[in-house]
C-alpha cells in the first residue's frame, strides 16, 4: 500500500533480512526503520525522532550502519547522527556530524558520513570509536558515497563535482566536473572483474573506469541504481 506523502529513504539486505527506512517525503519528521525476512511482512526497528538517510554494512565487524538527521530538536539543534545495528541493537555511535548527515559508506574500519551544511564528510573508525573530518568542502551537502576498492567517491550539492579519496591515507581531490548540477545518487557495482562507481548529476548516470562516462539518461532526476545479476 503506503502513501503518496511518504517515500522510500534507505535500503538494504542484511543478515538474511531486508531493512527498509520510510520518512516524509517533504523532508520533516523522522522515519521509521523496517525489517522483514520474506519481503512481505515488516516488522517497525525505530530510532526515533531521526530522519534515515543511508545505509551501509560494515565488512569490518559485520555490523550495519546508518546516518540520520535528528529532527526532534529544535531547527537551531538539528544534527547530524550515525548509528550502528547488530541485528539486536541499534545503537547511536557519533553525533554533531554537521547540521544533517546524507549519506554513509563503510570501508575497512572506517565508517564515512556525507553531511551538510557545510560539505564535509566524517570518518568513523570502528576500532578506536573516534571521528574525524577528513573532507570540507564550499558546497552546501555531500549528498552520495560510494566504495570503490581502497578508495571513496563523494559526490557534492549544486556544483556537479565527484571528489576521490585512493585510499584511507589519501585526501580527498576532485575527480569530475561537468555542467553545474546536483550530484543526486552514488553506488559501486562489480562489473566483470572490476568494482565500477556510478553516480548521476541530475538526469545523467556517470560511470568511471579510464575516464568518467556518461551511459545513461532519464526524464527525471535519477536517484537509484541497481544491477541485474
Amino acid at each position: 500500500g503506503g502513501s503518496h506523502d511518504f517515500e522510500v529513504t534507505a535500503m538494504a539486505s542484511y543478515q538474511n533480512n531486508l531493512f527498509v527506512a520510510v520518512g516524509r517525503r517533504d523532508g520533516t519528521g523522522n522515519s521509521s526503520l523496517y525489517s522483514s525476512d520474506d519481503g512481505i511482512i515488516f516488522t517497525p526497528i525505530a530510532p526515533a525522532g531521526n530522519r534515515i538517510t543511508g545505509i551501509s554494512i560494515s565488512n569490518y565487524d559485520r555490523k550495519m550502519y546508518l546516518s540520520a538527521h535528528n529532527v526532534s530538536n529544535p531547527a537551531a539543534l538539528q544534527v547530524g547522527e550515525l548509528y550502528s545495528y547488530d541485528n539486536s541493537t541499534l545503537q547511536l555511535v557519533a553525533t554533531n556530524l554537521g547540521l544533517r548527515a546524507n549519506a554513509v559508506a563503510c570501508l575497512d574500519r572506517f565508517v564515512y558520513v556525507g553531511t551538510g551544511f557545510p560539505a564535509r564528510i566524517y570518518r568513523y573508525d570502528i576500532t578506536s570509536n573516534i571521528n574525524e573530518i577528513v573532507m570540507s568542502e564550499s558546497e552546501n551537502d555531500v549528498t552520495s558515497l560510494a566504495a570503490v576498492g581502497a578508495g571513496m567517491y563523494a559526490g557534492l550539492s549544486g556544483t556537479s563535482r565527484i571528489m576521490r579519496s585512493n585510499s584511507p591515507s589519501s585526501p580527498f581531490v576532485q575527480s569530475f566536473i561537468t555542467i553545474a548540477n546536483s550530484v543526486i545518487f552514488g553506488t559501486a557495482f562489480d562489473i566483470d572483474t572490476s568494482t565500477v562507481p556510478y553516480f548521476s548529476v541530475g538526469n545523467i548516470l556517470f560511470s568511471y573506469t579510464n575516464a568518467w562516462t556518461a551511459v545513461g539518461r532519464a526524464d527525471e532526476n535519477i536517484v537509484g541504481a541497481c544491477i541485474n545479476e
